[in-house]
């Protein structure tokens, strides 16, 4: 054989000529490069024994021809590997129970077209547009509400009278349908799919600037399967819960919620009291904790809090409280 020639088949099927490398080629007894026996899997296509052997002199342009089929098959096949590979990082790294928004896939490297290829072979299930979930995980109102605390960083958070059930309180006095409360600053808005999903319970969405700071330590976690929420602690719970008195929150039920708070902090008490906007939310939470007896009321000062001026009607055909000037349902006024 020609040296030349030789030479070139050498350097043609020197792992280095491939990328990636190929590291199965050997040279048979002729000098010529083959397949070790057996076979070898590139991906999904399986060559059986020798991909080519050469017993004559061959020609330098088909031996170049020869190994470019095997680099191409090499290559194809390491980038339905690494594919695979990417796929199930993503499945595995997925966290059961959350949906996943089609910004944070896009974050982590899975654009848009790669998604809905997943989606379109049933490895991905849509919950709306611009969010997926794994087939045969049930997601929940708190997965999605991780999705847009952690993945939006939308300041959206559980409270009212939802965050006081998962504190343990209030939980044994609803009889009808459960809700969630939900709370946000002023402009705030629910992507879509989280809007229209129908979720285990109605959801009850609003955005007001309740306080006119942001009280850091208001604020608490509620553990749910393997992720954490952002949820209002119980002192910022119940004056959210007030907030809603009479229209979505029944009076009777506010007040028998209130009087199991008897471990509030009274600091962080003062604190909500004097921030809050909603003279409406002062009165009602004073009188409710006064009637209640509560332990901690003694240690708020008083002077400090702006309940206004004027009358508020609470309740139609209630009876006026002259110390806090809101009308009461005629049963619970004595």
């Amino acid at each position: 054989m020609d040296q030349v020639i030789k030479n070139r088949i050498y350097q043609l099927a020197s792992p280095a000529y491939f990328h990636p490398p190929v590291h199965n080629l050997q040279m048979d007894a002729f000098g010529l490069p083959t397949l070790k026996k057996g076979y070898v899997i590139f991906g999904r296509i399986r060559l059986n024994n020798y991909l080519f052997r050469y017993y004559q002199y061959p020609n330098l342009k088909f031996i170049k021809l020869a190994l470019d089929f095997v680099y191409i098959f090499s290559y194809f096949g390491t980038m339905n590997t690494q594919k695979t590979n990417k796929l199930n990082r993503l499945i595995s790294g997925w966290q059961r129970g959350v949906v996943y928004t089609q910004s944070y896939l896009s974050r982590l490297g899975y654009y848009h077209d790669l998604i809905k290829t997943y989606k379109r072979n049933g490895w991905l299930e849509s919950v709306g547009r611009g969010a997926y979930k794994l087939p045969n995980d049930p997601v929940d109102f708190f997965g999605g509400i991780y999705a847009l605390q952690q993945q939006l960083q939308l300041p959206v958070h559980v409270g009212g009278r939802t965050a006081l059930v998962l504190k343990g309180y209030g939980h044994y006095v609803r009889v009808e349908g459960e809700t969630f409360y939900l709370f946000a600053p002023m402009g705030t808005r629910l992507p879509k799919w989280f809007v229209q999903k129908e979720w285990e319970a109605q959801i009850c969405f609003k955005a007001t600037n309740l306080f006119s700071k942001d009280i850091e330590n208001s604020f608490t976690e509620h553990r749910h399967k393997e992720f954490s929420i952002k949820i209002s602690a119980p002192e910022r719970a119940a004056m959210e819960m007030l907030y809603y008195v009479p229209s979505q929150q029944g009076f009777d039920e506010a007040l028998r919620i209130v009087e199991g708070l008897m471990t509030l902090r009274p600091e962080l008490v003062q604190q909500l009291l004097e921030n809050c906007r909603s003279v409406k939310v002062k009165r009602l939470f004073l009188y409710m904790s006064e009637k209640a007896d509560l332990p901690w009321l003694d240690e708020l000062k008083l002077a400090k809090i702006d309940v206004g001026s004027g009358k508020r009607v609470i309740v139609s055909d209630g009876v006026l409280d002259k110390k806090y000037l809101i009308t009461v349902p005629r049963e619970t006024f004595h």
